[in-house]
Protein backbone atom coordinates (compact mmCIF):
# COMPACT_ATOMS: atom_id res chain seq x y z
CA UNK A 1 0.00 0.00 0.00
CA UNK A 2 2.92 2.44 1.05
CA UNK A 3 4.56 1.97 -2.60
CA UNK A 4 1.12 2.34 -4.31
CA UNK A 5 0.84 5.67 -2.46
CA UNK A 6 4.39 6.48 -3.84
CA UNK A 7 3.60 5.30 -6.64
CA UNK A 8 1.19 8.14 -7.16
CA UNK A 9 2.48 10.86 -5.65
CA UNK A 10 5.30 10.75 -7.75
CA UNK A 11 2.81 10.25 -11.15
CA UNK A 12 0.78 13.07 -9.75
CA UNK A 13 3.77 14.89 -9.04
CA UNK A 14 5.14 14.37 -12.47
CA UNK A 15 1.38 15.45 -14.17
CA UNK A 16 1.26 18.10 -11.65
CA UNK A 17 3.95 20.31 -13.85
CA UNK A 18 2.98 19.17 -17.17
CA UNK A 19 -0.67 19.29 -17.11
CA UNK A 20 -2.74 22.42 -19.06
CA UNK A 21 -4.61 25.44 -17.64
CA UNK A 22 -8.08 25.73 -17.59
CA UNK A 23 -8.29 28.11 -19.63
CA UNK A 24 -7.07 25.57 -22.65
CA UNK A 25 -10.75 23.90 -22.10
CA UNK A 26 -12.72 27.18 -21.99
CA UNK A 27 -13.12 27.09 -26.29
CA UNK A 28 -15.34 24.41 -24.66
CA UNK A 29 -16.94 25.49 -21.89
CA UNK A 30 -17.27 29.41 -22.86
CA UNK A 31 -17.51 30.67 -19.64
CA UNK A 32 -16.56 33.55 -18.03
CA UNK A 33 -12.64 33.27 -17.75
CA UNK A 34 -10.49 34.86 -14.40
CA UNK A 35 -6.95 33.92 -13.51
CA UNK A 36 -5.27 34.77 -9.99
CA UNK A 37 -1.61 35.41 -10.20
CA UNK A 38 0.53 36.05 -6.71
CA UNK A 39 2.15 39.25 -8.93
CA UNK A 40 1.23 41.72 -11.30
CA UNK A 41 0.39 45.14 -12.19
CA UNK A 42 -2.46 46.72 -9.90
CA UNK A 43 -3.63 48.63 -12.67
CA UNK A 44 -4.15 45.62 -15.04
CA UNK A 45 -4.89 43.71 -12.20
CA UNK A 46 -7.91 43.95 -9.20
CA UNK A 47 -7.12 42.55 -5.53
CA UNK A 48 -8.64 39.43 -4.80
CA UNK A 49 -6.61 39.59 -1.53
CA UNK A 50 -3.49 40.17 -0.48
CA UNK A 51 -0.88 39.87 -2.34
CA UNK A 52 -3.08 37.69 -5.09
CA UNK A 53 -4.53 39.21 -8.28
CA UNK A 54 -6.89 38.79 -10.42
CA UNK A 55 -7.73 39.03 -14.31
CA UNK A 56 -9.57 37.81 -17.38
CA UNK A 57 -6.78 38.44 -19.64
CA UNK A 58 -5.22 34.92 -19.70
CA UNK A 59 -1.98 36.48 -21.71
CA UNK A 60 -1.74 39.31 -19.36
CA UNK A 61 -1.71 36.90 -16.27
CA UNK A 62 1.18 34.67 -18.04
CA UNK A 63 0.80 30.57 -17.69
CA UNK A 64 3.82 30.45 -15.31
CA UNK A 65 2.56 33.26 -12.94
CA UNK A 66 -1.04 31.78 -12.74
CA UNK A 67 -1.52 30.00 -9.16
CA UNK A 68 -5.33 29.53 -9.61
CA UNK A 69 -8.35 29.85 -12.53
CA UNK A 70 -12.32 29.64 -12.69
CA UNK A 71 -14.69 29.27 -15.17
CA UNK A 72 -18.13 30.75 -14.31
CA UNK A 73 -20.77 28.97 -16.25
CA UNK A 74 -24.70 29.34 -16.32
CA UNK A 75 -27.02 28.29 -13.65
CA UNK A 76 -27.70 24.50 -14.86
CA UNK A 77 -24.73 23.05 -16.44
CA UNK A 78 -24.42 20.43 -16.32
CA UNK A 79 -21.30 18.96 -13.46
CA UNK A 80 -20.92 15.46 -15.85
CA UNK A 81 -20.44 16.37 -18.51
CA UNK A 82 -17.59 19.04 -17.19
CA UNK A 83 -16.29 15.94 -15.35
CA UNK A 84 -16.42 13.83 -18.77
CA UNK A 85 -14.55 16.83 -20.27
CA UNK A 86 -11.73 17.46 -17.57
CA UNK A 87 -11.31 13.33 -17.62
CA UNK A 88 -11.67 12.79 -13.84
CA UNK A 89 -10.55 10.33 -12.72
CA UNK A 90 -12.25 10.67 -8.98
CA UNK A 91 -13.98 13.15 -7.18
CA UNK A 92 -16.17 13.49 -4.02
CA UNK A 93 -18.75 16.00 -3.22
CA UNK A 94 -20.13 18.42 -0.50
CA UNK A 95 -22.95 20.77 0.09
CA UNK A 96 -22.75 23.94 1.58
CA UNK A 97 -26.44 25.03 2.17
CA UNK A 98 -27.52 24.90 -1.63
CA UNK A 99 -24.40 24.87 -3.10
CA UNK A 100 -23.42 21.59 -4.52
CA UNK A 101 -19.26 21.71 -4.45
CA UNK A 102 -17.38 18.72 -6.49
CA UNK A 103 -13.60 18.30 -5.88
CA UNK A 104 -11.91 15.89 -7.94
CA UNK A 105 -8.85 15.14 -10.22
CA UNK A 106 -8.02 15.45 -13.39
CA UNK A 107 -4.58 14.17 -15.26
CA UNK A 108 -5.14 17.04 -17.82
CA UNK A 109 -4.72 19.97 -15.14
CA UNK A 110 -2.12 21.64 -13.45
CA UNK A 111 -2.02 22.49 -9.93
CA UNK A 112 -2.44 19.99 -7.07
CA UNK A 113 -3.76 20.81 -3.48
CA UNK A 114 -4.36 18.00 -0.74
CA UNK A 115 -7.79 17.56 0.98
CA UNK A 116 -8.49 15.54 3.38
CA UNK A 117 -4.91 13.74 1.99
CA UNK A 118 -6.71 13.41 -1.60
CA UNK A 119 -5.02 14.88 -4.45
CA UNK A 120 -7.33 17.32 -5.90
CA UNK A 121 -6.72 19.89 -8.73
CA UNK A 122 -10.29 20.62 -9.70
CA UNK A 123 -13.33 22.32 -7.62
CA UNK A 124 -16.54 22.68 -9.26
CA UNK A 125 -19.54 24.45 -6.90
CA UNK A 126 -22.88 24.68 -8.87
CA UNK A 127 -25.74 27.03 -7.20
CA UNK A 128 -29.17 28.35 -8.07
CA UNK A 129 -26.73 31.27 -9.88
CA UNK A 130 -24.34 29.76 -11.83
CA UNK A 131 -21.51 26.94 -11.83
CA UNK A 132 -18.07 27.68 -11.40
CA UNK A 133 -14.96 25.62 -12.35
CA UNK A 134 -11.84 26.15 -10.61
CA UNK A 135 -8.38 25.25 -10.26
CA UNK A 136 -7.12 23.87 -8.37
CA UNK A 137 -9.59 25.39 -5.72
CA UNK A 138 -12.38 28.40 -5.83
CA UNK A 139 -10.16 31.43 -4.74
CA UNK A 140 -13.17 33.58 -5.32
CA UNK A 141 -16.93 33.48 -4.92
CA UNK A 142 -19.22 31.11 -6.00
Amino acid sequence: MKKLLLFLCAVLGIVGFSGQDLYSFNSTFCGEYVAYVREGDTLAFSAAGEGVYYTADYEAAGSAGIIAETVTLPAGTKTDTILKTLKCIYSFEENAGETLIIYGYSPLLKRVRFINKRPVNFQITASTDCVTVSTPINLGSY
